[in-house]
């Protein structure tokens, strides 16, 4: 063999390894090549809040806020916000908390109730005295709110405490709202104290109607003799029919008998007997249906027959139709074959 044939089977022989290897190579970019540019992820932007997650490291400073007020994903706001004030140390809360107080819109808002918040949960005695500077506004009804809030979950007795020291306005109405819808969950009857110094409006009463509500799920008794002894008429209407309702799903019976004997004929009355009918109805049907028949032939019971028929008759038909054949003759089941009669009508094309 020449050493030409050599040489050129040799070169054939690299070309075919050549082939065979990998092709994982760098890239080499020509002069005049245009270079490619990695894609960022979404996380990573150049603006906005990828920018703050390398400010978010230091302390609070208004930059940092402007930064988060520039992102329009309310997703990435809200995690922006809740690393800032994450990454405060406790010693910079008060500091951050008196950069934000010029600061106003939806961001410096939050801000300041997460860092409230904090605050409160580490130092509650400390925050309120801090707080006790704020001019009645926005501000200081947003954080008297939130301290509120967090001392009436861990020490209801000492909030309350606190809030009747507070002078007058609006700020000491919103915290009490505040601490006592959460008080009401533990403990109602603290929770209306409360709420008795707060100035007659529906959203006291509303409050007032929560608490009660809360006490007659555990306490019916007692929570129906609070409620029968409030000197005003209508306002006595109403939170007795708050506690007839909320008795009725564990004592449909009791709260029956509040609603014959303590409410006054008319809308009040229909719509509570209709709620307790509801739930009795579906326990004991018999029973529900007695105690209609001891009412006297006012619209109330009207109304609440043609509940108890529809619902008895959904669950059991034969048994509702026996019940009411049962009956002696007079208006009491004259409405009640009424009530039949106008559930067959309703439901008479369901396959």
């Amino acid at each position: 063999m020449t050493v030409k044939k050599l040489s050129g089977y040799l070169v054939i022989a690299l070309l075919l390894l050549f082939a065979l290897m990998p092709t994982h190579r760098a890239k080499i970019n020509l002069p005049g090549d245009r270079l490619e540019q990695p894609t960022l992820p979404q996380g990573n932007r150049r603006n906005g809040i990828s920018t703050l997650q390398v400010r978010a490291a230091s302390s609070f400073d208004t930059a940092t806020l402007a930064l988060i007020e520039a992102e329009t994903d309310s997703d990435l706001r809200n995690d922006a916000i809740e690393r800032v004030v994450e990454n405060l140390t406790a010693a910079e809360l008060p500091a951050a908390l008196e950069a934000l107080q010029p600061e106003v819109g939806l961001v410096a808002a939050e801000m300041r109730i997460r860092i409230v918040r904090r605050w409160a949960e580490s130092d509650v005695a400390a925050a309120a005295m801090w707080a006790m500077q704020l001019a009645e506004g926005e501000t200081r009804n947003q954080v008297l709110e939130q301290i509120a809030i967090v001392w009436a979950n861990s020490d209801p007795a000492n909030a309350a405490a606190w809030l009747r020291d507070l002078p007058a306005g609006e700020s000491k109405q919103i915290a009490t709202f505040a601490a006592a819808y959460e008080t009401a969950r533990t403990d109602p009857i603290a929770a209306l104290e409360l709420t008795s110094v707060l100035p007659p409006t529906r959203e006291r009463d509303g409050l007032l109607a929560f608490a009660v509500s809360q006490w007659a799920t555990d306490n019916f008794a007692a929570a129906a003799d609070w409620a029968a002894a409030i000197p005003d008429s209508n306002l006595r209407q109403e939170m007795i029919a708050t506690v007839a309702v909320a008795a009725a799903a564990e004592n449909a019976s009791a709260a029956a008998t509040l609603i014959a004997n303590a409410l006054g004929p008319g809308e009040t009355q229909n719509r509570v007997a209709v709620s307790i009918i509801q739930h009795w109805a579906q326990v004991s049907p018999l029973d529900a249906a007695a105690w209609l028949s001891e009412f006297p032939e006012i619209p109330v019971r009207n109304v609440a027959m043609g509940k108890l028929v529809a619902l008895w008759a959904t669950r059991d038909h034969q048994a509702a139709a026996n019940w009411i054949t049962a009956l002696s003759d007079g208006s009491f089941k004259n409405s009640a074959i009424d009530s039949f009669a106008t559930y067959q009508v309703q439901f008479s094309d369901i396959p």
